[in-house]
């Protein structure tokens, strides 16, 4: 990874100050940490920037709040040089990036209509600590908040790599991090009445699909879809896709996408083509935004079968 990040490091360091760096919208712990580790290089190499956040997840503004991080909600894009973070998509920004002047996108996820610096990395954090780490950057509270950001969007590395994990480990030192307990106080929290009660609905609103041995659901939680989504998984299913306001947000077993060969891309890329909408994400875990979700939900069902059925499986399809 290391070696990975010197022509974004020649990219960064051609920016004309003050660069804004900004997230997708309802950003997360992984996104608002690597605009913070980006903000972090470049006042390293005498560029000034601003962290440009006008919409936060409640984990990730807490993140914040913890390591006294300063940031702005009220921005001007127009005639600005600006770091997108974390999302190739320019439907999931919070604000229109074409008025900038030069846009430099850095992600991890595949499919968005913006071109950029696109890493095969479970999360983007790695990435970004990998670029501070190469220029010997000295700032335990970045380190620590992109240890976080690991942590967080590998789902307590549960999907990380061999790599992710050999940086992670030098993300910690850097951070002067006790244990890996120091990150997980940062991402930990009770979740709010009104989460949990999202939560709650959009499981009594689930709906069963078995494919023979593969056990798929459905639901419309409306919000925290993701967090929905892992719920389903943890319970036993195969696959989950959650519909929000519109938005789909999927996510599929490791043992489902060995088994079968078939992951989110597979899925999302002819339901998109079909419908119109925009997607992005990992093979386990992505989102796709879309005029009507509830459309997409049926559509995305007889995909997976016929993909099934592609991949040499005899389906037959029960309702519960």
């Amino acid at each position: 990874m290391l070696r990975q990040v010197g022509e974004l490091r020649t990219t960064l360091l051609s920016l004309r100050p003050p660069v804004l760096i900004l997230p997708h919208v309802n950003a997360d712990i992984d996104a608002v940490a690597s605009g913070l580790g980006v903000h972090t290089f470049l006042r390293h190499h005498g560029i000034a920037s601003a962290l440009f956040l006008p919409s936060l997840s409640a984990p990730a503004a807490k993140l914040l709040k913890d390591l006294a991080v300063d940031y702005s909600a009220d921005l001007e894009v127009v005639g600005r040089d600006v770091v997108v973070v974390d999302t190739s998509s320019s439907r999931m920004l919070p604000v229109d990036v074409y008025p900038a002047r030069r846009l430099v996108v850095v992600d991890h996820h595949r499919s968005g209509d913006l071109r950029g610096f696109i890493y095969d990395a479970p999360s983007l954090s790695e990435v970004v600590a990998s670029l501070l780490l190469s220029d010997g950057i000295k700032d335990e509270r970045a380190y620590l908040a992109l240890a976080a950001g690991i942590y967080s969007d590998t789902a307590g590395l549960i999907a990380a790599t061999p790599s992710t994990l050999g940086i992670l480990s030098k993300t910690l030192a850097a951070a002067r991090a006790d244990a890996l307990s120091d990150v997980i106080r940062l991402v930990s929290q009770r979740r709010a009445v009104s989460e949990r009660i999202a939560r709650l609905k959009a499981l009594r609103r689930a709906k069963i699909h078995r494919f023979r041995e593969f056990v798929v659901v459905t639901s419309d939680a409306g919000a925290y879809e993701g967090g929905v989504a892992w719920e389903f998984i943890n319970a036993g299913a195969d696959a989950a896709f959650v519909a929000g306001k519109e938005r789909i947000i999927a996510r599929l077993s490791d043992d489902f996408i060995l088994r079968t060969g078939i992951d989110l891309s597979d899925i999302f890329s002819r339901v998109a083509e079909q419908l119109g909408g925009n997607w992005g994400g990992h093979p386990a875990a992505a989102g796709m935004h879309v005029s009507d979700p509830k459309k997409a939900l049926t559509l995305i069902l007889d995909v997976l079968a016929d993909l099934l059925r592609r991949a040499g499986f005899s389906i037959t399809r029960r309702d519960y």
